[in-house]
């Protein structure tokens, strides 16, 4: 699986998804947003990753929420 960045991504200086430590079950993301995003309580709000993933083998078995 193939993690790429968009051009906004760059441009803001996102880095690519990683995990916090080596026990990490999962993988850390930072918002691709240039100006602060107000969510209030019970409000469900899409926040940009920045990120494409691509799965060049359609043999390989994976899932990705982005």
């Amino acid at each position: 699986m193939d993690i790429v960045l968009t051009d906004k991504a760059k441009e803001l200086g996102i880095k690519p998804p990683k995990q916090g430590t080596v026990h990490s079950a999962g993988f850390d993301l930072q918002a691709c947003i240039d100006k602060p995003i107000h969510i209030f309580a019970n409000e469900i709000v899409k926040i940009p990753t920045g990120i494409k993933v691509w799965q060049p083998n359609d043999n390989q078995i994976g899932r990705a929420h982005v």
